[in-house]
């Protein structure tokens, strides 16, 4: 360990490497259909699984955070989409990874019909006044930012 950038960090002692503990990112995706309905997945795993959330995933390398929101919405749902926006870029702190930076994705819908991916139990549309509650909370902070903004 060593002093670096004004914190204590690993370092080889051999190459001087710097062991840097970063932020896992995540896309999310708000997906709103003509209807003004969001789509959301019911979670087959942890965290929160069997509670409903938006479709969401880690980024993988080379990719950029709207096409791992695309991704992701495909994986989960079966649904294609076009990202129309930045919803807002989110923190939270994770027990698992740490910490976790999400960047929310507005997304339309370019495809009709839903199919739950491997990873969820179910996907469905819900209008805003008939929402389930959902089980991360910055899925529920997105949410929320949707309901005040728009």
């Amino acid at each position: 360990m060593a002093a670096v950038d004004g914190r204590r960090r690993k370092v080889c002692g051999g190459c001087e490497y710097v062991y840097y503990r970063n932020p896992v990112p995540v896309a999310a995706c708000l997906v709103i259909d003509r209807r003004d309905r969001i789509l959301l997945v019911k979670r087959g795993v942890e965290p929160a699984k069997g509670a409903w959330s938006l479709p969401c995933g880690f980024m993988e390398l080379g990719e950029t955070p709207s096409a791992a929101a695309l991704r992701e919405l495909y994986e989960e749902t079966g649904v294609r989409g076009r990202v129309v926006g930045v919803h807002g870029v989110y923190y939270e702190a994770s027990h698992r990874y740490d910490t976790l930076v999400v960047a929310a994705f507005r997304i339309t819908p370019m495809t009709q019909g839903v199919k739950a991916g491997d990873d969820a139990e179910d996907v469905a549309y819900f209008p805003l006044d008939r929402m389930p509650r959902l089980g991360l909370a910055t899925h529920r902070r997105v949410l929320g930012d949707y309901r005040r903004r728009g």
